[in-house]
């Protein structure tokens, strides 16, 4: 059989394709509309003309590739390529505009299995299938690498322009500026809780938080890799709807969070605070924190140097390094956690009461005064080593 041959009955074939083309994407659509039901969320008029266009498009160029040599092309049609723009901007998923590829693919070749049935003799018909068939396979899978390029690559494009909008919006909100919070998927006028996450790209993290505390969320790309967030509902004033967002954090992600705020004000005032929480997050490595707990560390801290000054000055001696000096903080610490009370300062470090009451001595001994007559600075010196760590050298002691 010459090849010569074979290509007048592809052309055969062909032309036979191309006076039913009108019933090939009628058919296409209908098995679509079945096998890709997330495709077709919209009976918006752009969005209807932008698949017909493309499935026309695409049976046209498979048409003329197998009457002028069956070349693979390069390039999506343009029509196709303009539905998968529209197609990103309507949010679809990329699983449904794949599986409408391998849907239109199934019709034209379940056409061309009865096309051939009906025009080729027996004795071409395998070779006319096989032509047909790796044809239509080669253009299937370029066009689908091609759209899954162009697909992601336009999804990624909005996504940074509708993020960079948001980012603007929610800074002029945050420095004062009338906006129109309706632009926002978000409600102003209820309780918020700010947070500054150390990670990018969390959106499904945060969303599952915001269900599992039963409030709503925004984010945003914050700078530093950082993702700045919000959390809305009147339930986060209550202190079991604090207790619940908190204990919604999933293992593994580091946020830190302001305390709640009512309205705008809040709105700008959590995240004053969770920045400031993240700030103190960062220098102790804490994964989940909120502000209530580093509040008065983190106004003590706004200038760095003199609070490190204010640190050695207070702890003296305790502000060097070594295991004596650490048991000595320990201890210290303890104790005004516990109340100034040696015995459960004893049973919390499993200690005898008489250690501790020595330690406590030599504490006083080289301060020079009584513990508890500077117990607030004492307590925030020794946060203040969680920050700074120890000094090679011990600042003066207060006399």
């Amino acid at each position: 059989m010459s090849s010569t041959g074979i290509e007048d009955w592809v052309c055969v074939v062909e032309q036979r394709l191309r006076e039913i083309a009108d019933d090939i994407v009628a058919e296409e659509l209908r098995r679509m509309r079945t096998e890709a039901p997330d495709f077709f969320t919209s009976d918006d008029p752009s969005y209807v003309q932008a698949y017909t266009a493309s499935c026309k498009a695409h049976l046209g160029v498979i048409l003329d590739g197998l009457k002028g040599g069956r070349d693979v092309p390069t390039l999506l049609p343009p029509a196709a390529a303009e539905e998968i723009r529209t197609v990103a901007e309507w949010g679809i998923p990329l699983d449904a505009l794949l599986q409408t590829y391998r849907t239109a693919h199934s019709v034209i070749w379940d056409t061309v299995l009865d096309v051939v049935s009906e025009l080729i003799p027996n004795k071409e018909l395998s070779t006319v299938l096989k032509v047909i068939s790796r044809y239509l396979f080669s253009y299937t899978d370029r066009m689908i690498d091609l759209l899954t390029t162009i697909y992601n690559r336009e999804r990624l494009a909005l996504f940074q322009d509708r993020n960079k909008q948001r980012r603007q919006l929610i800074r002029d909100i945050l420095d004062g500026l009338p906006v129109d919070s309706s632009r926002l998927p978000y409600t102003l006028t209820e309780t918020h809780v700010a947070g500054i996450a150390r990670a990018q790209d969390i959106d499904r993290q945060i969303a599952h938080m915001a269900q599992t505390a039963h409030v709503n969320s925004l984010t945003v790309a914050g700078p530093s890799e950082s993702t700045w967030v919000w959390f809305g509902g009147n339930n986060l004033a209550t202190t079991g709807g604090m207790r619940a967002l908190i204990e919604s954090v999933p293992a593994g992600l580091s946020i830190s969070f302001g305390e709640p705020g009512q309205g705008i004000e809040g709105f700008r005032t959590s995240h004053v605070e969770a920045r400031q929480s993240h700030r103190i997050a960062r220098k102790t490595n804490r994964e989940v924190i909120r502000y209530a707990e580093i509040a008065l560390l983190s106004l003590v801290t706004i200038d760095e140097t003199l609070a490190a000054t204010f640190m050695r000055r207070e702890l003296g001696f305790l502000a060097t390094d070594g295991p004596r000096i650490r048991e000595l903080r320990e201890t210290l610490s303890t104790y005004f956690k516990c109340g100034h009370n040696a015995s459960h300062t004893a049973a919390k470090m499993s200690l005898n009461d008489r250690t501790v009451a020595y330690r406590l001595r030599s504490i006083e001994k080289n301060f020079g005064y009584p513990i508890l007559d500077r117990r607030g600075e004492l307590e925030v010196a020794l946060q203040l080593m969680d920050l700074y760590g120890a000094s090679s050298e011990a600042g003066s002691n207060r006399q």
